[in-house]
């Protein structure tokens, strides 16, 4: 069977659709990597590298080390399809909502933008399920 598409991008579903939504924004409710992280067991002469929290190397050897897990690796497409819709729902809400407060600190006459946001945030509070 095929899939069928709403709103765009071959997306089939509502919560398909909702992960979408979410995962353009995470950034403004999820703190990435954590600041009060801690990494156990990398080895003495590891260094983590700039810019890729959890990758290591070691500058004597040129080894990369990957300390990611599914524990602490940023939001993705898998993760969230374990979540409940609505809980993947409230998650799109509180990032819209701060993605509008940061915009209208940063860039307050931007008012095209924040219309687009607004709109796209009623269209999460009524989107239903296929």
């Amino acid at each position: 069977k095929g899939r069928r598409s709403i709103g765009g991008g071959g997306v089939a579903n509502v919560k398909e659709w909702l992960i979408q939504r979410f995962l353009v924004r995470w950034w403004y409710v999820i703190e990435w990597p954590p600041k009060d992280r801690e990494v156990e067991d990398v080895p003495e002469g590891f260094v983590e590298m700039e810019h890729y929290p959890y990758l290591y190397w070691n500058p004597l050897s040129g080894q990369v080390m990957n300390m990611r897990t599914k524990e602490n690796m940023p939001p993705c497409k898998d993760m969230l399809m374990g979540k409940d819709k609505s809980e993947i729902k409230e998650m799109v809400v509180q990032a819209i909502e701060a993605q509008m407060e940061e915009l209208k600190m940063a860039e307050p006459e931007n008012t095209g933008l924040l219309k687009k946001l607004q709109d796209e945030l009623k269209e999460v509070h009524h989107r239903k399920a296929l």
